[in-house]
């Protein structure tokens, strides 16, 4: 079944009407397809789900404007409560990627099966911006960095969205959440973007799962893309 393209608000929103929805929150400084990832899990989606894949921020050209945390917690919380009101929706889960996990844990999202969440990261604060401004070849243009990625885009950062950002802990985020919402988390064995996370206080929550993909980088890209879809769909299948 083809996907239908809509704009709201301003922001593009892609989807397929099922009567499962999966809802895509994708992370920080990108696009919504991202690497193939979430494009990946949509073409392997069980029968009976359908999906809503939206953006987070805005194109300018060949860049992206990152919107501030805020505005992207009203933006999930605004795509969830157009999916609920679609025809034939029965039930909304969510699969949320790095950044996009503090963004659904901060949103709250209640009556929702699976809440997904892949790579979190516990330690937003401040050190989201130190990663990404001493990366090779950012510059600050006076309020605004311009920030090269790996997939050779570019992200637009105003400093008061790393400013906003910096008052956010991450972890503290997620194991709110987890104390109202049942959460599967999935980690990469070898994230080189988010070492070193110490799952250990959100693993302890009610409801809480936690699984790691073996060598897996930050985005489950390669061989790790297979076992991915499978864990995912086996969370899905779990609660429709």
């Amino acid at each position: 079944m083809q996907s239908t393209t809509i704009t709201i608000d301003g922001f593009e929103l892609v989807y397929r009407l099922a009567p499962h929805m999966v809802v895509f929150s994708h992370g920080f400084g990108v696009r919504r397809d991202a690497r193939g990832m979430f494009t990946d899990i949509v073409d392997n989606l069980s029968d009976g789900f359908g999906f809503v894949l939206f953006e987070y921020n805005l194109p300018e050209g060949d860049k992206l404007r990152l919107t501030s945390l805020s505005d992207q917690v009203a933006r999930l919380k605004q795509v969830i409560a157009w999916t609920r009101q679609q025809p034939g929706a029965e039930s909304i889960s969510i699969i949320a990627h790095s950044k996009g996990c503090t963004v659904t844990a901060l949103a709250q999202p209640d009556n929702v099966g699976s809440v997904i969440m892949l790579t979190p990261p516990l330690h937003v604060g401040s050190g989201t911006m130190v990663m990404f401004t001493t990366r090779p070849g950012a510059v600050r243009e006076g309020d605004t960095w311009s920030i090269p990625r790996s997939d050779g885009t570019t992200s637009l950062v105003d400093q008061a969205v790393f400013e906003e950002m910096s008052t956010v802990d991450g972890e503290k985020a997620v194991v709110d959440y987890a104390h109202l919402q049942s959460l599967h988390i999935v980690t990469a064995g070898d994230d080189r973007i988010l070492p070193n996370q110490d799952y250990s206080r959100v693993a302890a929550c009610p409801g809480a799962t936690l699984d790691t993909i073996p060598n897996a980088s930050h985005d489950f890209a390669g061989d790790a893309r297979r076992p991915l879809i499978a864990l995912v769909n086996a969370y899905l299948n779990e609660r429709r």
